[in-house]
């Protein structure tokens, strides 16, 4: 047996000691080397607590501030809520009230006025406009007077068939239960419809109105708010003294307000009526005045307003009603 040959077991146990051996060795030298860097660094780098302690104050001072607000709305809401019961104590109220005092009210003839009296202003004012537009005003003797008397006539047939309508409706119920009020005019009877037109005629004179109250004013004649009061107080041939005049004409107008307008604010003055200039130039005159051969003139309180729109007329020579 060879020397090699020998030797070849001893050698096969030595290498895996060998490698193992070394093995070790490595392992320890690199855990010294990763201990030692570890070292250094920790005595370099800040230790990361007072962070937290910054952050956890941080999230302590939100959710005060949430706990704040939350309370805040809290109060929000027990105010909305005192409110709200407070609304409902008034809205009790208000409906025991309504239950108490409304139906005397809808069974009283409260709004049947009132509603008739909206239905006679409206209509009169719709026929003042169309007495404007038609140039049709206080001036005229005869096509004035069936103007303003046929204005009177339809409004109180207007407020007839309003009230008829209204008559009609049950109570408490909705107004629409017994037809639309476009549906009760659009049956007109005649016998009806003259009745309630002559009533309102009746009224409405009896309670001193004149066929001129419902009609646009002329400057150059009686004005829409004339009165035969102001014709008696101050005649056209009065020779009494400037200052006299004056002085009735003011009083005149304070109490029974300007012919034209109506308005009781003065200054006023002594309106010629009509005017002088208009009578020479035949526009102050009407058909009935030329036939008549004759012009009476009045004096007549007037607004400085209307007798500056009077001068403008006659300046001009033009017509222009006041409504």
């Amino acid at each position: 047996m060879s020397a090699t040959a020998a030797a070849a077991p001893v050698g096969s146990l030595l290498v895996p000691f060998v490698f193992g051996y070394a093995a070790q060795s490595g392992l320890r030298y690199g855990r010294e080397i990763y201990s030692n860097e570890m070292m250094s660094e920790s005595s370099v780098i800040r230790r990361p607590f007072p962070r937290s302690v910054n952050a956890i104050e941080k999230v302590w001072d939100s959710g005060r501030e949430q706990m704040r607000k939350a309370t805040d709305e809290m109060e929000r809401l027990k105010a909305l809520a005192r409110e709200g019961l407070e609304n409902a104590g008034l809205a009790e109220s208000v409906e025991k009230n309504y239950a108490k005092f409304w139906p005397p009210v809808r069974d009283s003839l409260l709004i049947p006025a009132g509603v008739g009296a909206t239905a006679f202003w409206t209509a009169t004012r719709s026929g003042q406009l169309a007495a404007y537009l038609s140039t049709i005003t206080s001036k005229m003797p005869i096509t004035g007077r069936l103007t303003g008397y046929s204005i009177i006539f339809g409004s109180g047939a207007v407020v007839g068939k309003t009230a008829h309508y209204l008559a009609r409706q049950p109570h408490g119920g909705d107004l629409d239960e017994q037809g639309s009020l476009a549906d009760e005019f659009s049956y007109w009877d005649t016998p009806t419809t003259v009745r309630d037109g002559i009533v309102a005629l009746l009224v409405f004179t009896m309670l001193g109105g004149t066929w001129r109250s419902v009609l646009p004013s002329s400057v150059l004649y009686r004005g829409s708010f004339w009165s035969p009061l102001l014709e008696q107080a101050l005649p056209g041939n009065l020779r009494s003294s400037r200052g006299s005049v004056r002085h009735v004409t003011t009083t005149l107008g304070k109490s029974l307000g300007c012919h034209t307008c109506g308005s009781k604010v003065g200054p006023f003055v002594s309106d010629l009526c009509p005017p002088t200039a208009a009578i020479s130039s035949g526009f102050g005159r009407t058909w009935l005045d030329r036939i008549t051969g004759g012009v009476k003139q009045y004096y007549l309180p007037q607004c400085s307003v209307c007798s500056g729109i009077q001068s403008r007329v006659l300046y001009y020579n033009a017509h222009q009603p006041l409504w």
